[in-house]
């Protein structure tokens, strides 16, 4: 520390002393380039500008991990809708398709469509947000690997694809008739006999109740009775129950 820092203070010029060059750590005070601050060269984890799969800032390689990360949501509170756009997703598929192996652009992609449907939930934008961000990289093939992601929400998305595009990657898939027709039912096109996810055995079910057993006692034990949620479809009406762990002996 120079002797007149020790006396008069320091001189800071935001995050470095213009007299010592001592650096202090308070985040909104570095003057960024991107990822590099321009005075004391402190890096962060963002902002890169990536050419060919290089940052020409500070050298760091894309990687498809590091992409994922981009669009994995904080712990507990998730982005919000705002912290998304700064993301900008389109910018950043973009930036995946150009620099990534194609499979892993495709993680990439399936990734942040996840993320942005979740994100904007309800909200009446989420419709126009997917058709601007997600239609320009849609293909046959990124088509049926969203299909085949049991989390994502199709109809954000093939509500804006062309008929014909939904219909060739049905006859590319592979399926068999009635997976097929569940496929079209799910992209909204289905025609005649619409297949539902019941007759594929993968039920919606519903909370309906909390039931408890007949006492089932033993000669060598008190009689007890044991608590069931019970569940139903909200399609078929199909039904099953799930112990709770609960026994009569807990509720007295």
């Amino acid at each position: 520390m120079a002797l007149a820092c020790r006396l008069f203070g320091h001189k800071w010029d935001k995050c470095k002393c213009a007299r010592c060059g001592e650096i202090r750590e308070v985040l909104d005070l570095h003057d960024w380039n991107g990822c590099v601050c321009r005075l004391c060269g402190k890096k962060r984890d963002r902002d890169h500008r990536y050419q060919n799969g290089t940052c020409v800032i500070c050298g760091k390689k894309l990687t498809k991990k590091g992409m994922l990360q981009v669009f994995q949501p904080p712990p507990f509170s998730g982005f919000t809708i705002h912290e998304l756009k700064e993301i900008d997703p389109a910018a950043q598929l973009k930036l995946a398709y150009e620099t990534l192996p194609p499979e892993e652009a495709d993680e990439v992609l399936i990734k942040a469509y996840d993320t942005v449907t979740r994100t904007y939930g309800n909200n009446p934008k989420v419709d126009e947000v997917v058709k601007e961000i997600f239609v320009p990289f849609m293909t046959e093939d990124r088509l049926l690997k969203l299909y085949q992601t049991d989390s994502v929400s199709m109809h954000h998305l093939t509500q804006h694809l062309d008929r014909d595009m939904i219909l060739r990657a049905c006859e590319q898939s592979g399926f068999q008739e009635r997976e097929k027709k569940w496929f079209l039912t799910k992209c909204g096109i289905a025609d005649g006999e619409l297949v539902t996810s019941c007759d594929l055995g993968d039920h919606e079910y519903e909370y309906v109740e909390t039931r408890w057993s007949e006492k089932t006692g033993t000669a060598d034990s008190t009689d007890v009775s044991r608590e069931y949620k019970v569940y139903r479809c909200k399609y078929c009406g199909h039904t099953y129950q799930e112990a709770t762990g609960r026994s009569s002996d807990d509720r007295w």
